[in-house]
């Protein structure tokens, strides 16, 4: 079993032997002890034999008795010892994404000049803002030597797009005989944000609607670093010599270059209309999540994509490239499913953006002229033979 996966079949990386960096580490705050099942049992057992050797005055039990208390106390101190002198710390959650598996790592060291620690498990306390997160199973490291770290990690998942809070984690250990479980406490708040599910969509959803952007207004050409000819102007010591344009230069008898014309993106504005009152969370979800995937697969066929959500107070302008797809993700990761007492009327966007689309959660009152997707009915829009994210599915879809 593996420290960097809790999956079987691998091998537990060795700590590595350096010193320990206080600095970076956090120390526990908390320790905490209690007795397992099997020790309940084992201590029941244990008083059978003092009771038995005091009746029956008997050597054997005497002995077998006092050995039953030295392995009880060794349960409690072998590695109770050196979890007081364990530091820890939780690296930082990268990109999140709903009904996606991630990875969270641990970093712990040992202050011990003499006992080793063994069989540390390490959790993630549960509170009222961990309801989004669900961790697989703790992350586990075999084996610490005294003045050393290692690292662990395991798998997590959220159910919950939005910002998550974890405020702390416990390192328990009940080696060596599962008698006595000990732990101790580590107090370190983090926040990630988890982005909205993701959908595979149909190649052809966009694509097949590429004619239609060129009759979207476009802004006037600009001088800028294009292929096309935007005009022609006088030398400026230091322009390139392929832009001098010989002939012209030569009938007007000065030099003059050529300037090329900026390049221009079809233009497209995705509007999310407001949820029908009668509309689940799971087609809410589901309606925002396709608004993510739609702005993704139109920016990487080079259009210059905006959101439209009025009734959210959400307004992004067209733009291009993946800075624009994370800052649209980011703002749909946030967005609150329920409709802003301030906001304005959910009014579709002007032509004058680009070419719409609208995302709504049924299928009534589809925008004339515009690239009109139902959320409700995937069979439109998710590509052949995928199945929709687990969060996003209703019973009866797929």
């Amino acid at each position: 079993m593996s420290t960097m996966t809790n999956e079987p079949g691998a091998t537990q990386p060795r700590a590595d032997r350096r010193r320990v960096q206080s600095s970076s580490l956090l120390q526990p705050n908390s320790r905490h002890a209690t007795i397992t099942v099997g020790g309940l049992l084992y201590v029941g057992v244990t008083l059978f034999l003092a009771v038995g050797a005091v009746n029956a005055q008997n050597n054997l039990l005497f002995w077998l008795f006092g050995a039953a208390i030295a392995l009880l106390v060794t349960s409690g101190v072998l590695s109770g010892n050196a979890l007081m002198h364990l530091q820890a710390r939780c690296f930082r959650v990268a990109q999140v994404r709903v009904g996606q598996s991630h990875q969270i790592r641990y970093e712990l060291a040992s202050s011990s000049k003499l006992f080793p620690l063994f069989g540390v498990l390490v959790v993630e306390q549960k509170s009222e803002d961990t309801d989004g997160y669900r961790q697989s199973s703790p992350a586990v490291l075999l084996h610490l030597s005294p003045k050393s770290t290692g690292s662990c990690s395991t798998s997590f998942e959220v159910h919950r797009r939005g910002l998550h809070q974890l405020h702390s984690f416990r390192a328990e250990s009940s080696f060596p005989f599962g008698f006595i479980r000990k732990w101790v406490k580590f107090d370190q708040p983090r926040s990630f944000v988890a982005l909205p599910c993701e959908i595979l969509l149909k190649p052809a959803l966009i694509r097949e609607h590429a004619d239609s952007w060129s009759d979207d207004p476009r802004p006037l050409p600009k001088r800028g670093d294009g292929s096309d000819y935007f005009g022609l102007r006088s030398y400026t010591p230091g322009d390139p010599r392929r832009r001098v344009a010989w002939k012209q230069s030569a009938r007007r008898g000065s030099l003059v270059v050529i300037e090329h014309a900026e390049e221009t993106s079809p233009r497209m504005m995705i509007w999310l209309r407001s949820p029908d009152p009668a509309a689940d969370t799971i087609q809410i979800e589901r309606a925002i999540a396709l608004v993510g995937a739609v702005a993704k697969q139109a920016i990487g066929l080079g259009a210059a994509v905006g959101v439209w959500i009025p009734w959210a107070d959400v307004r992004i302008t067209p733009d291009t490239g993946m800075a624009q797809i994370h800052r649209i993700e980011n703002v749909l990761a946030m967005l609150e499913a329920t409709r802003s007492d301030q906001a304005a009327e959910d009014s579709p966007p002007g032509n004058r953006l680009g070419k719409r689309i609208c995302i709504s959660t049924d299928s009534s009152s589809p925008l004339a002229g515009a690239i009109n997707l139902d959320a409700s009915d995937p069979s439109g829009w998710l590509a052949n033979g995928v199945d929709l994210p687990l969060p996003l599915r209703t019973e009866g879809s797929r």
